[in-house]
């Protein structure tokens, strides 16, 4: 956004100039100048990899040890088990909560969804070899219909991989519906 701003400011600074200049130079001669043309600046092209050349497909190993810990943690959200929840996160994430009360909280006020997990639908992982990380991506639907996309990011530590980052996004929320059905037409 800076960029493109610096480029319109330029650009009328440009155009301001020739025409404040045009009339300087006329001055008083009553000579017209022929009109200005003025071209606005090439954009600047913008290139993004979707995965770094340093992430690769995980292999199937890999894969099935990320779901394994995704998995295990859903199932402590579900049966209200926290502290198992946090002892499968790394340590520098495990930083935020030190009590499971504060883990329940947060689950429990702002994420409730993952407390409700009814299935989950896997996506690709991808395996980052230099902080032997993987992202991991997954869908799953509640128990009351939402739909949620969930990315991980796990780290081996210890010889197991654990939890580092979790981002979610709620896609699809149920509607509610305040009349019962079927509904009577209104005419």
């Amino acid at each position: 956004m800076k960029i493109c701003l610096f480029y319109t400011m330029t650009w009328c600074v440009r155009v301001f100039a020739c025409c404040v200049g045009g009339a300087l130079f006329s001055g008083c001669s009553g000579k017209s100048q022929a009109p200005v043309q003025t071209v606005a600046p090439p954009r600047p092209r913008v290139t993004q990899k979707i995965v770094p050349e340093r992430w690769r497909d995980a292999t199937s190993q890999e894969h099935q040890a990320a779901q394994q810990v995704v998995q295990e943690q859903l199932r402590a959200f579900r049966d209200k088990n926290y502290q198992k929840a946090i002892d499968l996160e790394t340590e520098r994430f495990a930083a935020n909560f030190p009590t499971p009360v504060q883990l329940s909280r947060l689950i429990e006020n702002s994420y409730p969804a993952f407390n409700r997990v009814r299935s989950i639908r896997w996506r690709r992982a991808h395996y980052n070899a230099t902080d032997k990380s993987i992202r991991l991506g997954l869908r799953f639907t509640t128990t009351r219909q939402e739909i949620i996309d969930a990315r991980y990011i796990l780290k081996l530590e210890e010889k197991r991989y654990r939890i580092d980052s979790i981002e979610a996004s709620m896609i699809e929320q149920p509607q509610r519906v305040s009349k019962p059905w079927p509904f009577k037409p209104v005419f």
